[in-house]
């Protein structure tokens, strides 16, 4: 069991959040109350929400472009703020369509596991004062489920990410061909991009409203010197750096551009 409050220790942020899981698992402990597994479970599922409400808070899922009401409150549902946390404001269509990416499956692993949680919350006659090694089991189960949501969550996030890579570099290989870099023009007299690729980007997040992405690469440029009968021509590679946040509503347009590109072309000097 220790191993595993490790691990939710590790997706909590607040010291209120990590103070409420330890009073939660205490409960097991405490073999003369006939509701500790009831209370552990209730204050499991209490924690759960607190953390998932960070990664979907209810404001920011009811501005996505895809966001309906679901339930009577017009809060977002279950549902709702799992895709959130997933996928921000992106939508299904673009997701499916643009670039394979389903979650069906995932989708009801993740919320099997949520209903797993609320499952003990209730009083009955079977999860009442229950044996003490029972106890422990089902304690290990919630646990492990807190996990498990939070694992797959952030394994389909990074999953999504990854695939955004060739939309950038291709968006990045299109802006260099399409305009003139100063720091690159002026080293001779007809500068080309030949290719580039984009070693590194990280998306900080993808909200209900934009996905900011910053990354670096290399781009390879054909430097052109002297007169049609008097030529020369060489190549040579330089690193750039990049930012740009696309909207949600149209991530494909990332809207990169010479302004949000920065080659640094110090090398050709020394």
């Amino acid at each position: 069991m220790k191993d595993r409050i490790s691990q939710i220790e590790d997706l909590l942020e607040s010291d209120f959040e990590r103070n409420l899981l330890h009073a939660s698992t205490s409960y097991i402990s405490k073999i003369n109350d006939p509701l500790r597994f009831n209370s552990f479970s209730f204050s499991m599922r209490e924690l759960f929400w607190l953390v998932l409400a960070r990664f979907s808070p209810d404001s920011d899922v009811k501005k996505c472009p895809w966001f309906t009401p679901e339930t009577p409150s017009g809060r977002p549902s279950r549902k709702q703020q799992v895709l959130y946390a997933v996928r921000g404001g992106l939508s299904e269509i673009f997701l499916e369509d643009k670039l394979d990416f389903n979650i069906d499956d995932e989708l009801k692993e993740i919320i099997d596991s949520i209903n797993l949680l609320n499952k003990y919350t209730h009083v009955n006659h079977k999860t009442f004062n229950l044996e003490q090694d029972k106890c422990e089991e089902y304690a290990l189960d919630i646990l492990g489920s807190f996990i498990d949501i939070f694992s797959l969550i952030g394994e389909l996030n990074s999953n999504l990410k990854h695939l955004l890579h060739d939309y950038i570099g291709k968006e990045i290989l299109y802006t260099f061909f399409e305009n003139v870099f100063d720091d690159l023009d002026i080293l001779s007299s007809q500068t080309f991009a030949e290719s580039s690729y984009v070693a590194d980007f990280d998306i900080k997040y993808i909200n209900h409203e934009r996905i900011a992405i910053s990354g670096e690469g290399y781009v390879t440029v054909s430097l052109n010197y002297g007169s049609k009968n008097d030529s020369y021509e060489t190549s040579s590679e330089f690193p750039f750096s990049f930012k740009c946040s696309p909207s949600v509503a149209s991530p494909t347009d990332l809207g990169i551009n010479e302004k949000n590109i920065e080659v640094d072309t110090t090398s050709w000097y020394e």
